[in-house]
């Protein structure tokens, strides 16, 4: 991961299709956590869970915003 190019890795819940190759406008709304290493790929999934279930939480609030969707 010794890369010189800033880049970005999303995780869209609920998305079926492949996007490699594509060029995406991504905007951030807010800052979920630090990047950190995992002990095992069970870590990792049970963080992502614990992601999920916060930003759903405030799901409803920012579709009902203003933000502009693309």
């Amino acid at each position: 991961f010794d890369q010189k190019q800033l880049t970005v890795e999303l995780f869209l819940p609920g998305w079926q299709g492949d996007l490699y190759g594509q060029e995406l406008k991504v905007e951030f709304i807010r800052y979920l956590r630090p990047q950190r290493r995992f002990p095992s790929p069970q870590a990792l999934v049970a963080q992502i869970e614990k992601d999920l279930a916060e930003l759903r939480k405030e799901g409803a609030a920012w579709q009902n915003s203003e933000v502009e969707r693309y």
